[in-house]
This record gives C-alpha cells, structure tokens and sequence, in this order.
C-alpha cells in the first residue's frame, strides 16, 4: 500500500471481509490506525467500525511486542528475506512479497503450528460480511442516536461530546438511573453518560451485550 490512512485500510479490509468473513477480535499494538493516544477508550475511526460490526479490539500493552510474537516474527522475516533487497521499485516488490507470502502460507512450516503450514489448519470465518450501510437495531428500552461529524449526541436537550471517532455511528443509549447512561455502540458498552454533570467516562472495561 501507498498510504496507510485509515480509509486506505479501511477499503482493503472491506476486500479482506468479503473473501475470508469478519473475525471475531483483532489483536493489533496501540499505533495508528487502530488506537489513538487520546479520546475515549483510544478508538479510532476504524477501531470504532471494527466495533460496530462486532469485532473485539484486542491491544498489547504498550510497549510490549512480545505479546503479539508471531506476527512480530512475521514482520522480521520479511524484513531480512524481501525489504530493501528487490529492485525495481512499488511492482516488483509487490511480486516478490506475494510470492514470499504463498510460500510463508502454504510451503513453510511453523513451529507454533507444529510444523504444520497455515494453510493446513486454516478456515475462513462463518460471519459473512454484507457490507456496512446499516444501522444498530438496539434492544427495547434503548434510544437510538447517530453521532454527528463533531463526535456529539443530543440526549435531554443537550448535546454531549462522546467522541470524533464514532461520527456518523449510530449509538444505543441505555438509561441507568435518571441522569446516568451507558452508550453502546453495536453489542459493547463504551462509555457512561452523566447528563447533570454533564460528563462521559469509558467503561473500566468494554462489556458484551447479553
């Protein structure tokens, strides 16, 4: 890839989702584009459109590559057999990591696999994906809000900031107490709403909807 912008990545993930289905959870370090340094629970746009199609953001700690070894193992190798040693520039490089890649997927055995390809154990996923033009049908009792593009809803005739990152999501709003609400985008919690003092908190950890 050319650029790495979360709507360049955000396309070639679209592609991805559509061969092999949507993942259960994406384990990813805390870099763009998948976490920010600041804003609630550190999402992104494209960590918020993970969540909202129902994919858990699975972070390292920071700092801590360790804690995603095989696919930092990954990366190394590409680094010494293929990075810097084509010529021939964006294309030929292009093809020699695709070729890199089937031999890695289909040809090279792992050792965390046993021995075994990836190709031998692989499945794709049984959560099709069908595009993201669609909207969160919220349980009963839930008010439903689209964020607008400065990140905020209108909730008692207010408008509260939750986040830039959820602009154009639609939110499920569940009331706790009069002036205490949870806000939930797709099946997790993100976040707890106080009206009267007019402040939002990220939930001490993201909860699934039961």
């Amino acid at each position: 890839m050319e650029q790495t912008t979360a709507e360049t990545v955000k396309e070639e993930s679209k592609a991805l989702f559509y061969l092999f289905g949507l993942p259960l959870a994406t384990r990813s370090d805390n870099g763009s584009p998948f976490a920010a340094s600041k804003g609630l629970l550190g999402l992104t746009s494209f960590s918020a459109w993970f969540m909202y199609l129902g994919i858990v953001p699975d972070r390292i700690s920071p700092g801590s590559p360790y804690q995603n070894g095989s696919h930092e193992r990954m990366h190394g190798d590409i680094k010494r057999e293929i990075q810097g040693k084509t010529p021939g520039g964006t294309s030929a490089n292009q093809a020699a990591l695709d070729l890199w890649v089937e031999e890695y997927n289909t040809v090279r055995p792992h050792e965390a696999l046993g021995m075994r390809a990836p190709s031998e154990i692989y499945t794709p996923s049984s959560r099709t994906y069908e595009g993201d033009d669609f909207e969160w049908a919220y349980p009963l009792g839930f008010e439903t809000r689209r964020v607008s593009n400065r990140g905020c809803i209108k909730l008692s005739k207010k408008r509260h900031f939750l986040s830039t990152a959820l602009r154009g999501l639609t939110v499920g709003v569940q009331q706790i107490e009069e002036t205490e609400y949870t806000i939930w985008l797709g099946e997790f919690s993100i976040a707890v709403l106080e009206t009267r003092l007019e402040s939002v908190k990220p939930t001490d950890a993201i909860q699934l909807m039961k």
